[in-house]
């Protein structure tokens, strides 16, 4: 595959395609060249995207590890906050999902009970 070397977006999505493709070795390359052409920064929507693919991939390792990335790079945003708890409800990482929670209602206290909600579909996946 030919890219433009110096254009991030085409080595993040050829990142997602090589994991969708079952190649994660060749993927995790081209995420160390976004990193090296961006200063160790990934996109936060980026980081959305691994996320998800990550999971697909059934690699909890390196989603938490996009996660925790989207913690750092969040700042005061509800909608990436409300996403990061949901993803963490949904891989059963309970400890993370509440603390992400506490983060979303300092940010935004009338997020308190959809928060507490969400951490009870949590309880209700685990019986």
């Amino acid at each position: 595959v030919s890219l433009n070397e110096n254009v991030l977006q085409s080595h993040v999505t050829l990142s997602l395609a090589y994991v969708l493709g079952g190649q994660p070795d060749m993927a995790k390359s081209e995420i160390e060249k976004v990193r090296a052409l961006n200063e160790g920064y990934i996109d936060i929507d980026d980081l959305k995207k691994m996320v998800r693919i990550w999971w697909q991939a059934k690699d909890r390792g390196m989603t938490i590890g996009f996660l925790d990335e989207m913690e750092d790079a969040a700042g005061a945003s509800p909608d990436y906050w409300s996403f990061i708890i949901e993803f963490y409800v949904e891989i059963g990482e309970k400890e993370r999902a509440a603390r992400a929670g506490q983060k979303l209602i300092e940010i935004d206290p009338s997020q308190e009970e959809w928060v507490r909600l969400k951490l009870s579909d949590f309880e209700e996946q685990t019986e």
